[in-house]
Order: structure tokens, then sequence, then C-alpha cells
């Protein structure tokens, strides 16, 4: 008997094949990080190429409107494919496996970015194209949702599961580094091989070549959990009422979450239009976005070294980084309302780092702070309605900030919503903390969250 016990593995440990794959999804999670960046940069620019039959020269020009338009549309066409990859994430992971679902993302995310390559004048020289093509990628960038699901799902300790979420989104970031430098090189491609390569749909190529190479590794390095494949049915709402938990904890969190997604992509659609409108030529703006990038990822190590070694928690996370993002947003209302004062561009370049680094900080107390109320039986449906809020964020804000731009021509409109919405976070998250801590209770013990 003695020897029996001996032999059996505790509860809590882990093979070495589910350390392997949770490994492999930071380089998923890097590879995410660099697809929502890479052809940031030089998206307006490239559209105006598309929209003048290649005769726009990228390197010194500034985007017509109608360019700046066709890019918000892209933007928000690709956070609407994310939301729809997002939502569906807990479907497919239930029906086909985690692993079977992940190589159908990133199948999607090679897909939409060989897309967007081929939309160039060279070849077919469509907008049509190119804005199809950043749905189809969006819809692989669902494998956020399948991330921050399947980390939780086969981690055997609570306290390691939120370290591992948190660095998953740091990973995230280390993405958005690399794609943001790696652009600055590409902003000077120029070669032709039956596709002309440029500054425009270089990223894109280079984005899927990296979707392929990793497409092997999911079949090889993806383990699937105890009783993975428990849900048959592909209707992505399928027993959300069931296995989810729909608290005013919980819907709390999700309108946090909702607020991060629309203000990081109001902002990132500002961001490139403001700088390629000051007539930056397409590598300086990348050097800028490659600064905003380490802004984030440096902060996000700060915030991780501080959650290991001092008292700190996630919810000071939250708070310090919801205050911090209203100042970001402030200075660059001021930078881009007041285009006659002087050094303009340094109050937007200010107001766009702390952004980076103070949006990089909240959203890694987020996640956690938010899967500490859930019980794991509700991880994959409750997580997959996280993702999917900030996508729903992420669909209005950069057609939102290009309306408000070109027809209202009035930025207060787009930024002081957010700006009262992130301060009113930050008071909510010190003053309400008892309530958002409150765990779910099945029961209707005393302290049980309550339903919405």
């Amino acid at each position: 008997m003695s020897e029996k016990v001996a032999s059996t593995p505790k509860p809590d440990e882990e093979s070495t094949a589910v350390k392997r794959a949770l490994l492999f999804m930071y380089w998923v999670a890097a590879l995410l990080g660099s697809d929502y960046v890479f052809t940031l940069s030089s998206g307006p620019n490239y559209f105006t190429r598309i929209d003048t039959g290649g005769a726009f020269d990228m390197r010194d020009s500034e985007p017509t409107k109608a360019a700046n338009t066709q890019f918000s549309n892209a933007w928000t066409v690709w956070a609407a494919g994310q939301f729809v990859g997002s939502v569906l994430s807990r479907a497919l992971s239930g029906a086909l496996g985690w692993r079977p679902a992940l190589f159908v993302y990133v199948v999607l995310m090679l897909a939409g970015n060989l897309m967007y390559v081929l939309a160039d004048p060279s070849v077919a020289g469509s907008i049509r194209l190119a804005i199809a093509g950043k749905f189809v990628d969006g819809l692989g960038c669902g494998a956020t949702a399948l991330g921050i699901g399947y980390i939780p799902t086969v981690s055997a300790h609570p306290k390691v599961a939120s370290w591992r979420m948190s660095t998953f989104r740091l990973f995230v970031s280390v993405g958005m580094v690399a794609a943001t430098g790696s652009s600055i090189g590409l902003g000077h491609a120029r070669f032709s091989a039956g596709v002309q390569y440029n500054p425009g749909n270089s990223p894109a190529a280079v984005q899927a070549l990296a979707s392929l190479v990793t497409l092997p590794c999911v079949w090889a390095l993806v383990v699937e959990p105890a009783g993975a494949r428990t849900k048959r049915s592909l209707n992505p709402f399928a027993g959300w009422r069931e296995t989810g938990v729909w608290t005013r904890q919980t819907c709390t969190w999700l309108v946090f979450v909702f607020c991060y997604g629309l203000a990081t992509s109001a902002a990132n659609y500002f961001g490139p239009v403001f700088l390629a409108e000051q007539r930056w030529h397409q590598p300086k703006i990348s050097l800028w976005l490659f600064l905003f990038q380490v802004a984030g990822l440096g902060s996000g190590l700060v915030a991780e070294v501080l959650l290991e070694r001092t008292p700190l928690e996630h919810y000071d996370c939250i708070a310090a980084g919801s205050a911090a993002v209203a100042v970001g947003l402030g200075l660059m209302l001021v930078g881009q309302s007041r285009p006659s004062m002087t050094y303009v561009e340094t109050y937007f370049l200010a107001g766009y780092l702390t952004l980076a680094g103070a949006s990089t900080v909240f959203s890694m107390g987020l996640s956690p702070a938010y899967k500490g109320i859930l019980p794991k039986t509700a991880f994959a449906t409750m997580m997959s309605a996280y993702k999917a809020s900030v996508d729903v964020g992420k669909i209005p804000g950069p057609r939102w900030s290009n309306f408000v731009q070109q027809h209202l021509d009035n930025e207060y409109i787009a930024y002081v919503p957010l700006i009262v919405a992130f301060s009113l976070i930050a008071a909510f998250v010190v003053a309400g903390r008892p309530f958002l801590t409150r765990p779910y209770a099945a029961t209707t013990k005393v302290g049980a969250a309550e339903s919405c």
C-alpha cells in the first residue's frame, strides 16, 4: 500500500508536456502581440498607396483623408474579427479540442496577412482585399481568448495560473516590441518578387511567415487537458448560462475591460495618423511606436517584479494604471487639439508613452484579478467573455476617432469621455475593492456574489 501511495503523483504536479505547452503559449502571445502593431505605423500610408494606384511615396508624403478613413475601417473590421474569434474560442476548444482550435486560429492569421500583402497595387490594388484580410486576421487573433482560457485550465496551482496569465500578457508586449522594432528596418524595404514588397505590406509578409512556422509547433507542443472535448456544439453561446458566472462583480469587470479596449484602439488610430500628418516618414513613426512598446514592456516588467517582491497586488496595478491612462490621454489631447502650440508633438508623444506603459500595467492586473473571483469550472466561458469585451471596446474606437477628427473637428469629444471613464475606474477600484474582490459562491451563504 505504501508503495502505491508513493508512486501516485500529487494532484498539483504538472507533466513536462504541460509545462512545455505553457511555454509555447508565450510564443503564441508574442505572435499575437506582433500581429496587433506590425502594420500599424504604415497603415495610413499603405492605404494611400492603394488609393493612388501605387503612385504615393510612403517616405515623406501626407496620407489622404480617404486613406485615413480606410485605415480606421480596417482596424475596426480587425477588432470585429477578434470579437467573433474570441466568442467562438470556447465553442471551438470544446468541440474540436484546444490543439485543433489553436491550429485553426493560426491558419486564419496566416491567411489574413497574406490577403493584406496581396492587396498591394503591384498585385490586386484592392482596399476591399486589405480590409477583408484584416477581418480574417482578426478572427485568427481570437487565439488570445484561447490562450487566457487554456492557461488556468491546465495549471495545477491557482496562484501559478495568475502569474502565468500576467506573463502571457507580458509576452504580448514582447511581440509588440519585436514587431515595431522590425518595422523600422522594413520601413526602407523596396524589392519585387512577383509581389512588390514595400513598407506597407512587408510587415504583413513577415507576420505570415511567423504564423506558418508556428503551425507545426501547435500540433507538436499543445497538449489536451483531461476532458477537453466536452462541448460538441459549435454554438458559441451554448452552455454560457450553465457554466458562466454572471454576477454584478463579473459584469463590472467586463465593463472595465470594455473601456480598456476602447481607449487603446482609439489611441492606436490617433497615433500613426497624427504623426503621419506631421509629415513624419514611416521609419520614424515605427521608431516612436517601438519606443512606446518598449515603455509598455518596461512598465509590465516593473509591475511583475513589484507584484512578486512587494505587498502590492493586482488591484493596485489596476488603480495606478487607470489613473495613469487618464493622464496619458490628457497629454495626447493637449498635443492634438492645439496644433499651433509650441512643442505640440512633445505633449502628444509624452502622452502616448504614458498611455503605453499605463495600459500594460492596467491590463496585467485585470485578468488575474478577474480570474480570482471565478470558480475553475467557469474559466473557459468567462475568460472568453473577458476577451470578447475587450474586442467589443476595440470595434468603435478607430471609426469614432476618425469621425470626430474628420467631421466634427473636435478631439475633445473623442478624448474627454475616456479620461473621465478611467478616472472613475481608478476611484472605483480603490473605494469598491471589497465589492470587486468578493468571490463567487454557488450557494446563498452570506457574502455570496449577487447575480446580475
